[in-house]
């Protein structure tokens, strides 16, 4: 009996022993390679590859990538921050384009309280930067708001480059980048496909155009020299736009043969020769 007794303690020390073992992240390996999960109250799907998470970026890249919506497993956000993210490519695939398409983007006019005097009247890049952190954010347009973080903008500029009152597209992705963190590529000679393939990846655009060529009616005459403005889809009449050139800016609809004649970059003034670019933003 009393080598019964020592036995068994000897096995409930063992047990105890066995459950004071530290992990050693084994959380890390709950989930195979193609596992996908979401964190609870969260639209995210995230997928597991080498122990490390990948945020699928869009509906778009989802489905074309061959997932199926319903493996998507629903996780603890403390168990989905076990896995750190990593930044692996997935397989380039060709973008399917639908005839239509459009992203949630809000209008920012450049001017929100109708006050076209200075900054204002040369904002249209610091509001089609702003336009995008509102999407990114998912924040709801108060002009007054508005208004103060457009001066931000410009302040920032001042302070940290000598851009001028015009910038370019490349001046334009540095300041996303530096003021909101976001990436920000800038493309050249691109076609009209070309930005309606980001848009389907879930990203925005923002063009920068000789003003003049794009016929606006509701620009004061004769339009500005050199102008931008956020893409936010398209349909088959032409690219759904948010223009912060006019208070009527919001879903304005150019034609495809009107806006490619107009995409050109600053181009130190000379708007009509400069490169067709697009910057296409990632949070």
């Amino acid at each position: 009996m009393k080598n019964i007794v020592i036995i068994l303690a000897i096995s409930l020390g063992l047990v105890f022993s066995f459950l004071a073992i530290p992990s050693f992240g084994f959380e890390n390996i709950l989930y195979p390679d193609g596992a996908l999960l979401r964190a609870k109250n969260d639209i995210k799907v995230w997928v597991i590859k080498n122990g490390q998470k990948k945020w699928i970026e869009s509906p778009e890249i989802f489905n074309s990538l061959g997932y199926n919506w319903n493996d998507i497993i629903s996780i603890e956000q403390t168990e989905l921050d076990f896995y750190p993210e990593q930044e692996f490519e997935f397989p380039k695939l060709e973008v399917r384009l639908s005839k239509s398409f459009t992203l949630d983007i809000p209008f920012i006019c450049q001017a929100p309280l109708a006050n076209w005097k200075t900054p204002f009247d040369q904002a249209c890049e610091e509001a089609a930067i702003l336009t995008v952190y509102y999407y990114f954010e998912n924040k709801p347009v108060d002009p007054k708001i508005a208004a103060k973080e457009i001066r931000k903008i410009v302040d920032f500029e001042t302070k940290n480059y000598n851009f001028g009152k015009s910038i370019s597209a490349e001046q334009t992705a540095k300041i996303i980048e530096d003021y909101f963190g976001y990436r920000a590529e800038v493309k050249y000679d691109i076609s009209l496909e070309d930005i309606k393939k980001e848009l389907i990846k879930g990203n925005p655009v923002i063009l920068p155009v000789a003003g003049r060529m794009l016929g606006n009616p509701y620009f004061t005459p004769p339009g500005p020299v050199y102008h931008m403005l956020v893409i936010r889809g398209y349909n088959e009449s032409g690219f759904i736009v948010s223009d912060p050139g006019t208070r009527r800016g919001a879903n304005f609809i150019y034609s495809y043969r009107v806006l490619e004649k107009a995409i050109h970059d600053w181009n130190n003034g000379d708007v009509k020769n400069g490169r067709p670019a697009m910057i296409s933003i990632q949070k």
